[in-house]
């Protein structure tokens, strides 16, 4: 069975996917980020930063088909 770093390493290869997918639109002028965010960084009173996408896993489940 996997663990938590199994999804935060899917979660960081969308992150790395979006990033290079959208640098490569070159007619695209506005400068955005992307970044993977944790229930801590979600609750935090920071201001997030302008023209950034999150990422939040919100749910995982067993499969119950393969117990």
């Amino acid at each position: 069975m996997a663990n938590a770093l199994a999804a935060y390493s899917v979660g960081n290869s969308l992150v790395t996917y979006l990033k290079k997918s959208y640098a490569a639109q070159r007619e695209i002028r506005q400068p955005f980020d992307f970044r993977l965010i944790s229930s801590g960084e979600l609750a935090g009173s920071a201001e997030p930063a302008r023209n950034t996408l999150t990422l939040f896993l919100y749910r995982i489940t067993q499969n119950e088909q393969c117990s």
